[in-house]
């Protein structure tokens, strides 16, 4: 019987991982974390990178956080070409969510990345820190602080926002408009859900499916929607095409807060 390849000892550790990945010690969860830090920049750049403005190294540290630490995911088994695919469907995700930040006329500035990854050599070529270990990355933070905010900062600003927001604002956000693809709950179910009268206008007044030429007729502008003025006046963050990079950290940190509540929602069922 032939040994088995490197391939196929990276599948197989994979597997293991994963499907021990909610009681793994720090030491496995950072080998996992690793592995699949690897897998992801070894080999081809999925295309979808063209669309997006961020680095790769920032979508993985991102699907990391995302997809690999949080209960969610499909199946005990999973293989390199299985993490992939779902690096791509998320992927996919993040152009579909920047499709929608462009409604608000808010311009992105997409970032090329001209280095390819490098090829793996087997289980022994993997870094020994996960590429999650520093999320969010030090150009973030940086960002974060020329506004005179932080992780912590928002995070607690996103908090207090959503507990004195009207009920049906954390829906929206948590099962609408944060969610991926696959799960997004359509605004009408969720209007029968929770009982939301005039579903399309909060939409809009929430900053959903906001329509920039409509709004110039009547004199209205993005700062004075919901997430807007969150933004604009709890953050102190202006409202303008050299402020996306860091109107969307912000936003990212909102919807992590949303979703964890929507979890719990859900669990509670």
């Amino acid at each position: 019987m032939s040994a088995p390849s490197k391939q196929q000892e990276v599948d197989a550790l994979l597997s293991d991982l994963w499907r021990r990945r909610f009681d793994l010690p720090e030491t496995d969860m950072t080998r996992l974390c690793t592995l699949v830090c690897q897998v992801l920049s070894s080999g081809r750049r999925p295309p979808e990178l063209a669309g997006l403005p961020e680095e790769h190294q920032d979508y993985v540290n991102h699907f990391i956080m995302d997809k690999i630490l949080q209960p969610s995911g499909t199946g005990d088994f999973l293989h390199a070409g299985g993490l992939r695919m779902m690096y791509r469907n998320y992927l996919r995700d993040q152009l579909d969510r920047l499709a929608t930040w462009k409604k608000f006329h808010l311009s992105a500035t997409v970032d090329e990345d001209d280095e390819s990854a490098g090829s793996s050599s087997g289980i022994d070529s993997y870094a020994q820190e996960p590429c999650g270990a520093h999320f969010p990355r030090e150009t973030e933070q940086a960002l974060l602080r020329e506004h005179h905010l932080n992780v912590e900062v928002v995070g607690a600003a996103a908090r207090s926002w959503l507990s004195r927001s009207e009920r049906w604002v954390l829906p929206y956000l948590a099962f609408n408009f944060c969610a991926d693809t696959d799960v997004r709950e359509p605004l009408v179910h969720l209007a029968r859900r929770y009982a939301v009268h005039s579903y399309h206008a909060k939409a809009e007044k929430l900053g959903f499916n906001w329509d920039g030429e409509k709004a110039r007729k009547s004199g209205r502008r993005f700062e004075e929607t919901l997430i807007g003025k969150w933004l604009s006046e709890d953050l102190g963050i202006p409202i303008d095409d050299d402020h996306m990079r860091v109107i969307k950290i912000a936003f990212d940190l909102l919807c992590f807060e949303a979703l964890n509540w929507g979890e719990q929602q859900e669990i509670a069922k």
